[in-house]
Order: structure tokens, then C-alpha cells, then sequence
């Protein structure tokens, strides 16, 4: 009798006893060639014949090769990426010269030439400081590595096995900076062990101990230096991406048996490893302060990211980010005589420009069901990165900056391959400020809590998307938008604030758009916004008794309060993200597009008066020496939409902006937080019709 069993959602007729069953994977048609049919005839003695079982036993360069475990040849088989960050101890040559550990940072391209050896060529750096003076070390360098597989040699080769452990020797190259005072470089050779964990068919992490011996030169130890030559050991935490799924059917079947496979897709969904781009925005805190609590300290941020996840497991994350934020505050007393002068309370501000890299590690992605369509999830992040720091004081203070950071990242699904999230982060940055007078360095330190709301689009491979998902036709698609909304903006002021933290911007916004197709089209807008803001400005002191002579005007210099109105005019590039990166699915809730293009910022007014704290005389008036101001400059813009389609022709739309232009020449005003750029974000709410 025949017997029916199911896998996943396939259903397979099993032969009955003494019938030859195929051992087959014919749908696996976006893997390498199937396995050769295996003819195992049972008979009732219970012994299979016609069985070969020298393909199953130990032999030379075949010890434990599961049947079908074939390793490709090709030239770009087996190549991978692997990037890292770990710490490295420089053994000291006497009590009194010693060094913190170096923060590492390392870069490698690698090749798996066969079942046991492999080679890897790194690119590495290392930053720190001297225990007792402080002073800045720093090196780079370049190894090349030689990896034998000794799990493979012993037990086997298994692509999928959870850890497998190799044998690193290797030799390299490093230049080292003894803060300004020393330079050198000399060759090392290390030794180490690299423990590598299975995440997925890409992607594996990876602990690596080492330990070696470097040049005279290595720590500048100089004459302390009995031996002449210096130790160093270490460890780095990296991930492994291979450019290609090198696994086998025979090895993709094993690690499948437990897997639900939706439908006829034979490609696992918890294999997916997608592109990712992100954009947020945020409060940013900074400790440090001696005036000021956290929450005083509160500023703004914004960050945009470029990730890619290497397995279900583990993935990486590249971010730009902006931050400005108050950081200390001086008060200064009110004078009565021999004029008038208020309590000024002046806010100064830091700004901090960044670049760093994370690691990302996804907890859900061990079980074997996991999706990147579920509803919610979260990961973990962490990373190191640089950037630089500008601090609003007596003197303004301009260095660079190296930070550690750590995060929560959570997650929920708004639509496939859409989702918003929160991102709490823990951001640890030290930086150097060098002595007038020798060649030392004073180093100092800040920590920054923020969090972050935004928006994730992800990747889905044509393999993976909807079959049903065809473009639109021509003629239905609806290609002229038109829409509006209210606007609320923030610009990310690095200038000092006096008597008031400034007013957000508020206004609204209209715009136009004409889409080529269901993924490109043009978009032009009309921004229009309002804020104030305190400054230090010169004006006319008037005396009203004395109209004929000019009114006896007087150039004082007091606060003003500046009332500004703003016009953006952008034409932008659309592109529907959604669509492009997930593949056109008819009749989707929520979409995503993203806009960049050249923007006239446009200062249509600069109305002054005076702050009302300060005091005139009795018949007296005050007059600006400069008001009503107007000017013109150019920028860029970039930015997101996204769209709830509640009807078929109307959608409730939600933009967030980041304007980035030129200085406007304002008296007394200095938005920039650069050298005379200033960036102005925006969020719009409001509604478009499509026609």
C-alpha cells in the first residue's frame, strides 16, 4: 500500500518495501547540479544493495565528505569579506611604560581555496592612549594570514557545521605614532586560533585570539626595552560575508529538514539577507555638563544609514550622522548703571559630524522560522567611528573624535519590506586637545543618549518576490500628484542662544509631481515657514522729542528678537522605493518614495525688535539698524514620503525633509553648523490626490 507523508507543504508518495526510492532535489532549481540518483533496493533481509560505500567513508581529501558536499572551483567560489573590532594589549618592558589597550579596527578579503586552507590579506588600525600622560597612540598596518581548517581535517568538511576552528599564521607590517613626538614602523609575525560560527549560508562570526612578536619599535619603549623586541596579544569579534552561497543541495537539504517551505519557493525565507537603507531622527542628551542636567542638555539628530544583513543572524550597518546639542550655559549679571542692561543667559552649543560602522546582531534570527516579513523584532547594534567636533566657547574648540556606541533597534512591519522603528543608542566619544606648550595631549570625554524614530526600506531578491506582481499598464497608472500639507521644522542650530532655546519653524508645504512609471518621477515643491530666534543686534536708540534732528539716533547694541520667514523651493528626482527595492505589488496600503534635487532657499523676510527685557529711556524708541532683510542662496534637499493609500486616488502622506544651504548673512544670526551651511529639517503631514 501506497504511503503519503508531507514536508513543509509538499506532499511525496513513498514507494512501498522492495521498490527503489530517488534520491532526488528537483525543485532545487536555484542550486548547483542535483545529487546522482542513489538506487537503494530494500529486501526483507534488511541490507541494501547495490550500495557504494567507499562515497561515504574516509579517504584522503574525501574524510567525511558527505555525498553531494562537492567544493566548487571557480575563481570567485569561496571568496568572502570580513570586517572586525576588537582590543590589543602591548606587553610592557617595565612597570613604568605602560599602554591601555588599543581599540582595533580591522578590513580583510579572503579565499577558501579548498576544504582546509584559506588565505586572508587585512587592513587594520589602532587607537590609544599612554596610561600615565595620556598621550595619543596610533597605528595601522597590513597582515597577510594563512588559515588551516583543522574541524574539516578532523572530522569532516560540513559548510553548516555550528563552529569551526582554524589555525591562523601570519606576518605583517604596522606604523606607529607615538602621539606628534614618534613615528616608526616595523614587520610583526602573530599566531591564533579563529573559532567561526554558522549564521547562515553567507555569513558566519567569528572570535579570534592571537598573540605576537613585533620590531624594537613597536611601543617606543626605547632603552626600557631589555629584549629588543616587543610582545602583544589580543582578540577580534568580526563577520564573514561570502560573496556567493557555496552550499551544496546535499548540505542545503540537511540544514532544511526542520524548515516549513511556504508553497513551491524552495528558497528558505529564512535565508533572505537584504540591502536595507534607513533615515531618522531624534532626541539627542549629553552628560558632561557641569551647569547643566541631561535633559537640559537636549538637541536633535539626524542619521542615515546603509546596511546589509549577511545571514538571519548577523549583519552590518554604515551611518552618517548630525547632532547638535546644548552642552554648557554662562549668566550674566543684570547692570543698572550707567546704562541698562539685562540678565543674559547665553546657551552654547556642540555640534558633532559622524561617520561610524555596527555590527548588528538579530537574537530571532536563531530560530529557523524567522522572517523578515514578521510583524515586530529587534537586534542589537554596536560599532566604533569618528567624527568631528565643534564646541561653542570662549574659544571655539574644533578636534576630532573617536566614539563606541551601542543600541536597541526595534522594529515593526507597516507594510512587506517596510518598517518603522525606535532606536535608543549609547554613544561613548573621547577626544584630544593639545597643550600650548609641549607635545602632549589632554584627553576628554562625553557620552550622548539618544533616540530615534525612522523608517527602513528592505531588499527583496526577484527570486523572492510576489509572482503576481506585474507593472501596471501604461495607460492605468495614474501619473500627476498633487498635494499639501502642514509643515513643522527644526534647524540644527550650532550658534549660542540667549535668553530662549529659539521657536520651531511652522508653515506648509505644497507639491507636484509627475511619475514616468510605477518607480521614477519628478517632483517639485514650495516650502513656506516661520520661526524666531534671540540674537545680539544693533540698533537705533531714538529719542521722540527730537523729530528735526534725526531724532538724535544712538547705535546701541542689545538683544533682539528676529522673526523669520523662509521659502524652499526644490525640484527633485522621486523614487518609489517600495517598488524598486521590494519589487511593484498592486494595491499596496503603504508605499515609500525618496526625493533629492537642488533647492532655493529663499529668506523672504528678517523682521527685528527689540527683546522686551530690555529697557529705553522714557520717550525713546528702538529701531533695528538692519530689518526687514531678504536673500537668495542655493542647496540641496533629501527625503521621504511616505503614503497611506486610503483611497484609489487619495493617500495621507508624511514627509520628513533635511534642507542643507548656504549662510544667509543674517545680523547677529548664525544657524550653520558648519562653516556657513545650515541644515533645516522638516516634517510635513498632509494629504495628495493622483489623477
Amino acid at each position: 500500500m501506497m504511503t503519503v507523508e508531507t514536508w513543509g507543504n509538499a506532499i511525496v508518495d513513498m514507494a512501498p518495501t522492495n521498490a527503489a526510492i530517488n534520491d532526488t532535489i528537483n525543485e532545487l532549481d536555484d542550486m548547483e547540479d542535483g545529487m546522482d540518483k542513489d538506487s537503494v533496493k530494500l529486501v526483507r533481509k534488511n541490507y541494501a544493495e547495490g550500495f557504494n560505500a567507499y562515497r561515504h567513508t574516509m579517504y584522503y581529501d574525501k574524510r567525511y565528505l558527505n555525498h553531494g558536499d562537492q567544493f566548487t572551483k571557480k575563481w570567485d567560489d569561496h571568496l568572502y569579506l570580513e570586517a572586525g573590532a576588537g582590543v590589543l594589549q602591548m606587553v610592557p618592558p617595565s612597570k613604568d611604560y605602560k599602554f591601555n589597550p588599543l581599540t582595533t579596527a580591522s578590513v580583510a578579503v579572503g579565499k577558501q581555496f579548498n576544504k582546509y586552507h584559506s588565505a586572508r590579506l587585512t587592513m587594520y588600525g589602532g587607537y590609544g592612549y599612554q596610561q600615565q600622560t595620556n598621550t595619543v597612540f596610533r597605528r595601522v598596518g597590513i597582515k597577510a594570514d594563512y588559515l588551516f581548517d583543522i574541524s574539516s581535517y578532523m572530522d569532516g568538511y560540513d559548510p553548516t557545521r555550528l563552529m569551526d576552528a582554524s589555525i591562523v599564521l601570519g606576518a605583517g607590517y604596522m606604523y606607529s605614532r607615538y602621539s606628534n613626538i614618534l613615528k616608526d614602523g616595523t614587520p610583526e609575525l602573530h599566531g591564533g586560533m579563529q573559532f567561526k560560527f554558522f549564521t547562515g549560508p553567507q555569513g558566519y562570526m567569528a572570535l579570534e585570539p592571537y598573540l605576537g612578536v613585533q620590531g624594537d619599535n613597536g611601543d617606543f619603549s626605547g632603552a626600557r626595552n631589555y629584549r629588543k623586541y616587543d610582545f602583544f596579544y589580543g582578540a577580534t569579534i568580526s563577520f564573514i560575508y561570502y560573496l556567493h552561497n557555496n552550499l551544496s543541495p546535499e548540505a542545503r537539504m540537511r540544514y532544511k529538514k526542520n524548515v516549513v517551505i511556504n508553497g513551491n519557493d524552495t528558497i528558505m525565507p529564512t535565508w533572505r539577507t537584504p540591502w536595507f537603507v534607513e533615515l531618522s531622527s531624534g532626541l539627542t542628551m549629553m552628560s558632561g555638563s557641569d551647569k547643566l542636567s541631561l535633559t537640559e542638555t537636549r538637541g536633535h539628530e539626524l542619521s542615515l544609514s546603509v546596511g546589509k544583513w549577511f545571514s538571519p543572524i548577523i549583519g552590518m550597518r554604515a551611518t552618517g550622522a548630525l547632532r547638535s546639542a546644548k552642552w554648557n550655559t554662562n549668566t550674566t549679571d543684570e547692570v543698572l548703571s550707567p546704562s541698562y542692561k539685562p540678565s543674559y543667559v547665553t546657551n552654547y552649543h556642540s555640534s558633532y559630524l559622524s561617520g561610524r560602522v555596527e555590527a548588528l546582531f538579530n537574537p530571532f534570527g536563531l530560530t529557523k522560522k524567522f522572517s523578515w516579513d514578521a510583524t515586530c523584532g529587534a537586534y542589537l547594534t554596536g560599532g566604533i567611528g569618528i567624527g568631528w567636533l565643534r564646541k561653542k566657547q570662549e574659544e571655539e574648540l574644533r578636534t576630532f573624535a573617536i566614539e563606541y556606541s551601542c543600541g536597541l533597534h526595534l522594529w515593526a512591519k507597516i507594510a512587506d519590506d517596510l518598517h518603522v522603528f525606535l532606536e535608543p543608542r549609547y554613544t561613548y566619544f573621547d577626544y584630544k586637545i593639545p597643550y600650548s606648550n609641549i607635545k602632549w595631549n589632554k584627553k576628554f570625554s562625553e557620552q550622548l543618549y539618544s533616540a530615534s524614530i525612522g523608517l527602513s526600506i528592505y531588499t527583496r531578491a526577484l527570486a523572492m518576490r510576489r509572482k503576481d506582481a506585474k507593472p501596471a499598464a501604461l495607460g492605468d497608472y495614474k501619473r500627476f500628484v498633487a498635494g499639501v500639507g502642514g509643515s513643522l521644522g527644526t534647524f540644527l542650530d550650532y550658534s549660542n542662544n540667549i535668553n530662549n532655546n529659539g521657536s520651531a519653524a511652522l508653515g506648509g508645504q505644497l507639491f507636484f509631481e509627475y511619475h514616468f512609471n510605477s518607480m521614477h518621477g519628478v517632483r517639485a515643491a514650495f516650502e513656506l515657514l516661520s520661526h524666531k530666534k534671540n540674537a545680539m543686534t544693533d540698533y537705533y536708540d531714538l529719542n521722540l522729542e527730537y523729530p528735526d534732528n534725526n531724532y538724535l539716533a544712538t547705535v546701541r547694541n542689545g538683544l533682539g528678537t528676529h522673526k523669520m520667514t523662509w521659502g524652499m523651493v526644490p525640484v527633485n528626482y522621486i523614487a518609489n522605493l517600495t517598488n524598486l527595492m521590494a519589487g511593484y505589488v498592486p494595491g499596496r496600503l503603504f508605499e515609500l518614495e525618496a526625493f533629492g534635487g537642488p533647492t532655493v532657499a529663499i529668506l523672504m523676510s528678517d523682521n527685528v525688535s527689540l527683546y522686551e527685557g530690555e529697557r529705553l529711556q522714557q520717550n525713546h524708541a528702538a529701531q533695528a539698524v538692519e530689518n526687514g532683510k531678504s536673500a537668495v542662496v542655493i542647496g540641496g534637499n533629501i527625503g521621504l514620503k511616505l503614503k497611506a493609500n486610503v483611497l484609489p486616488n487619495i493617500a495621507v502622506t508624511f514627509t520628513p525633509t533635511v534642507y542643507i544651504f548656504g549662510d544667509c548673512d543674517i545680523p547677529g544670526i548664525n544657524l550653520s553648523v558648519g562653516k556657513k551651511t545650515n541644515v533645516l529639517q522638516t516634517i510635513s503631514l498632509g494629504a495628495q490626490y493622483s489623477f
